[in-house]
């Protein structure tokens, strides 16, 4: 009976905090809904999205007149087309709502990946505030970009990859499951699909491979024969394969130009229009990813410079634009930046220090240990109890690996707050961790 009737109180919690998490990106949505498409990207997949939407398929024309058919990924394209199709005018008003329940549904994710690495409910419930609360995933959820969707789409393929670690007799199911989430992050993303290399570079050096390789194999595999469509098109169009997005030569470029700030500013591309006159797609992005390697290779020194500023922007505590630097939108960011940040270091710490080891703490809100059939009992729960080595290890892996590969990428690439929010859910998994052990430390008096 105790039991049950806290798991009908995290339940309520729980779902209390989506609630809060949806109404909250839907409430700052709603004073600001004529600016969903105001931001050079998103304005680039509303006529994406549009061309999708009245048949003329995944293309563009920049401002060159030039027909792009693989700028773009096509997953936040689609999903505009099938919100145009639907809804007609109302499409942006159904968007606001769909990434609002996006939000909700990372918090829930959130739970879960938290419940994972300590069964009790405590870090699962704390981390879930700091996703429904944070200020960028709210603003994010307002934006016509791809931002809120990553977010969600990471946090899955971390909690079917942890389950896949675990769960000896379903693994191949959870690990097509992750390779499932990864590819659909891919195509929303296209950062993100060097992921798979970067576990896999982990698959081949971690203590419990054995674990680690059938998983990665598996999901990676999936994560391949998801994008084939994608390949076999873009060489059918361009006579030449393009494994993500035809981007990446002016991203890169853009990131390491002379006169680069670390801030995005297309404008080089205007400024090089007599140059790049006449080149199609596929000759524009190799023309300036040759100019991007060439200038790195010449300029190491201005390199690592302008690496370590891109750093500070992606990982700065304030907005990096100058419509975020009202007094409001900067004390917002700075909290939050702060509490996620901080929760992180402690989570983590706790992490390395005690994955070997079961700590029993007591909790208010205990759940059962589902491997051993316990039933938990009121002041007997396990809100910090930690996993077995192997998985706790994998939890520290796969939560810190996103931020290290985000970070990586962005070194080259432009810096900004924007682009570390997608793995902002993974920091509060950790910052849960280190909530609840400070929690738990403050009920049993180890102050």
């Amino acid at each position: 009976m105790t039991s049950s009737r806290n798991d009908r109180v995290v339940t309520a919690l729980l779902v209390a905090l989506m609630i809060v998490a949806a109404g909250l990106r839907l409430g700052a949505a709603a004073p600001r809904a004529g600016a969903v498409f105001e931001l050079g990207d998103s304005q680039i997949y509303r006529e994406l999205g549009s061309n999708l939407a009245s048949g003329r398929g995944l293309k563009m024309t920049d401002f060159a007149g030039r027909e792009r058919v693989a700028d773009r990924m096509p997953g936040y394209p689609a999903l505009l087309a099938a919100l145009d199709i639907i809804f007609g005018e109302r499409a942006t008003w159904a968007l606001l709502v769909l990434q609002a329940l996006a939000g909700a549904g990372t918090v829930l994710v959130v739970f879960l990946v938290a419940r994972e690495i300590c069964p009790g409910a405590a870090a699962g419930l704390a981390a879930a505030a700091l996703v429904a609360v944070e200020p960028w995933q709210v603003y994010f959820s307002t934006v016509a970009l791809t931002e809120c969707w990553s977010g969600l789409f990471l946090a899955v393929t971390i909690y079917f990859a942890l389950r896949a670690m675990r769960d000896e007799v379903n693994r191949l199911r959870w690990a097509l499951a992750a390779g499932a989430a990864c590819a659909a992050l891919g195509y929303f993303h296209p950062e993100f699909l060097g992921l798979p290399v970067a576990f896999g570079v982990v698959a081949l050096v971690a203590s419990g491979r054995r674990k680690w390789l059938p998983v990665w194999a598996v999901a990676t595999a999936v994560v391949v024969a998801a994008l084939v469509p994608w390949w076999v098109r873009n060489y059918e169009l361009l006579g030449r394969p393009v494994m993500a997005t035809t981007r990446l030569g002016t991203t890169m470029w853009d990131g390491v130009r002379p006169g680069a700030t670390g801030a995005s500013d297309m404008r080089f591309e205007q400024e090089d229009a007599d140059q790049t006159r006449g080149l199609n797609e596929m000759e524009y992005d190799a023309h300036y990813r040759r100019l991007a390697l060439a200038a790195m290779a010449e300029e190491p020194g201005r390199m690592v410079r302008l690496a370590m500023t891109k750093a500070g922007r992606l990982w700065s505590p304030t907005p990096n634009a100058a419509m975020g630097q009202a007094w409001y939108y900067r004390w917002a960011s700075a909290v939050g930046w702060a509490v996620m940040m901080a929760g992180a270091a402690i989570g983590l710490s706790v992490l390395l220090r005690r994955r070997g080891k079961e700590e029993a703490t007591p909790s208010p809100y205990p759940l059962p240990s589902r491997e051993r059939g316990e039933e938990a009992t009121a002041g007997q729960g396990r809100a910090l109890s930690l996993r077995k080595e192997e998985p706790a290890t994998a939890a520290v892996v796969v939560l810190i690996v996103p931020a290290i590969w985000v970070t990586l990428v962005h070194l080259v690439l432009v810096g900004s707050v924007r682009y570390r929010v997608p793995v902002e859910p993974m920091l509060c998994i950790l910052g849960g961790v280190g909530v609840a052990w400070l929690a738990a430390k403050w009920r049993t008096g180890e102050r």
